[in-house]
């Protein structure tokens, strides 16, 4: 089963959209939207129904059945529920439910391109569109270039809504899995520069801008721009321990993950320039330090060692490695993935009887529950191969 992201829990992530006209009495008699707002300092979600007019990078704006207008912090609005869409929106939902993705992508676009619909759903649609072709591209590579395109369409029709951040993240990674690492790197690292320190720009969530930061320099690396990538992690890892002390506990925790992978960014810019005995060492040595057993520097470290015993030819101790992390890891889908692969990689360079099934055994395992990440393309092509 395709399963990759739950499709129900794409369907429930923040829903938002652009500026709209006040609304109408006959907008204003209709079934009310859900929102559900963090509280800031309890953290407790409560959930507000109304009609929305608004939903930007600053607000989202409701008004209640009393007329009473509400106005909430855009980074404190978890998610959205709409009590009145478009057919083809629901057509979307359902298809979506089913993991039929093609169809719902396809029927989330057509919701997008509806003149009859209010604008906030619009831009929601046309988001959903976008995420949907990503898992799409599971299977069939070229979605992704259609994924790129559609949040391309949300960036400009859309420029202050409260989901830009998340589009622009979108694009530069249907971009990455499209095979273009290099433009996906600079989209990653424009993403990046909305944060300073422990601030960002209005409507931009922290985590998100620091994570855009180590996928740029992933996506460098891809690219074979070693320097860049080694630059962008070591400022990121330089910046983080600062930034982690002086935001929320919820906060902290998600970019204490990311520093853990910009630390480990010396490795993997080591193995990319040929230096695998040197990455190996560096690799070790954070295992040695004493990282958390489920740790995301452990975990981290330990996929790092394993490519580069791949590289050194030793592939039955970077298999045991590969198998540990993709068996183990909760903290990195994108990773799990990597290390499906390298399994599969090891199989086949060993060459034993069970080779080829055992190989295949994986590869599937990635296409079916981690096709949309930069390894599931490199999958399917050994798949076909084999």
């Amino acid at each position: 089963m395709r399963a990759l992201l739950s499709a129900t829990c794409l369907a429930a992530v923040s829903l938002a959209g652009s500026s709209a006209t006040p609304l109408s009495a006959q907008e204003r008699a209709a079934r009310p939207d859900q929102v559900m707002v963090r509280h800031p300092r309890t953290g407790a979600v409560q959930t507000t129904s109304g009609i929305i007019e608004s939903n930007s990078l600053d607000e989202l704006k409701l008004t209640g059945r009393n007329g009473k207008e509400e106005t909430f912090d855009a980074l404190l609005v978890q998610r959205v529920q709409f009590g009145e869409v478009p057919s083809a929106f629901t057509e979307a939902q359902n298809y979506l439910d089913r993991g039929d993705f093609a169809n719902a992508a396809a029927s989330f676009s057509a919701a997008a391109g509806d003149d009859q619909t209010r604008d906030v759903v619009r831009a929601a649609a046309r988001l959903r569109a976008a995420e949907t072709l990503l898992l799409e591209g599971a299977t069939d590579p070229s979605a992704f270039d259609q994924a790129a395109s559609e949040a391309g369409r949300f960036i400009g029709d859309h420029p202050n809504n409260r989901e830009l951040p998340q589009a622009r993240m979108t694009q530069a990674r249907a971009h990455h899995l499209a095979g273009r690492p290099a433009e996906a790197a600079a989209l990653y690292r424009t993403l990046y520069q909305e944060a300073s320190g422990s601030s960002a720009t209005a409507g931009y969530p922290l985590e998100l801008c620091y994570q855009a930061g180590v996928r740029a320099a992933q996506a460098y690396i891809e690219a074979n721009d070693v320097s860049q990538g080694r630059e962008l992690y070591k400022a990121v890892a330089g910046a983080l321990p600062a930034v982690v002390a002086e935001v929320s506990d919820e906060t902290s925790a998600a970019l204490q993950v990311l520093q853990a992978q910009a630390v480990l960014g010396e490795g993997f810019s080591m193995l990319a320039e040929g230096r695998a005995s040197n990455a190996r060492a560096f690799f070790e040595s954070q295992i040695s330090a004493g990282a958390d057993a489920g740790s995301a520097l452990r975990y981290g470290a330990r996929h790092g060692l394993a490519e580069a015993l791949f590289v050194e030819g030793r592939f039955r101790e970077a298999q045991l490695e590969f198998a540990a992390v993709s068996g183990l890891d909760h903290t990195d889908r994108d990773r799990v993935a990597r290390c499906l692969l390298g399994m599969a990689r090891c199989s086949l360079s060993l060459g034993e009887s069970n080779a080829t099934s055992q190989a295949r055994k994986w590869l599937e395992a990635l296409r079916d529950h981690h096709g949309d990440t930069p390894s599931g393309p490199e999958a399917l092509e050994m798949l076909k191969n084999l």
